[in-house]
């Protein structure tokens, strides 16, 4: 492994799959998007963020 791909692996987490949220904030209660995982981890998505879309619920 490269010093570049060692890197991307330390700064970029693991992909995360979950369903889409809103939710209010428990600090200053202003609206939140996120993402709740299969283990209801709630993972609030900030701008700048990478997503990718494999499908919806309905499928």
């Amino acid at each position: 492994m490269d010093e570049k791909s060692l890197k991307n692996k330390e700064t970029n987490p693991p992909p995360v799959k979950g369903v889409i949220t809103a939710r209010k904030c428990e600090c200053c209660g202003h609206h939140e998007i996120g993402i709740i995982t299969d283990t209801e981890e709630y993972i609030p998505l900030k701008p700048g963020m990478t997503v990718q879309i494999v499908g919806n619920n309905d499928e």
